[in-house]
């Protein structure tokens, strides 16, 4: 049980297909149910043209870190 005035820390530990979808889902869920958190990520790959047809990046994604993508995807939202 997460204590009233923590914040939940999550660990997303891979951003391919199963990863970016998560991510891609996660932060809006947390964000209507105004439940503030840490998002953590941690791939050490880059986006490749291979990637494209089943993971949440686009061709403007490929040859950056995987991490650093959707990390600057959702804090420009913040």
């Amino acid at each position: 049980m997460i204590g009233k005035n923590k914040k939940p820390k999550i660990l997303i530990v891979g951003l391919g297909g199963i990863g970016s979808t998560l991510v891609d889902l996660l932060y809006p869920a947390l964000e209507l149910c105004e439940l503030a958190s840490e998002i953590h990520l941690l791939d050490s790959d880059i986006v490749d043209e291979r990637n494209l047809g089943h993971q949440k990046f686009s061709e403007s994604d490929i040859g950056k870190h995987k991490v650093t993508t959707l990390a600057e995807r959702y804090n420009s939202k913040l």
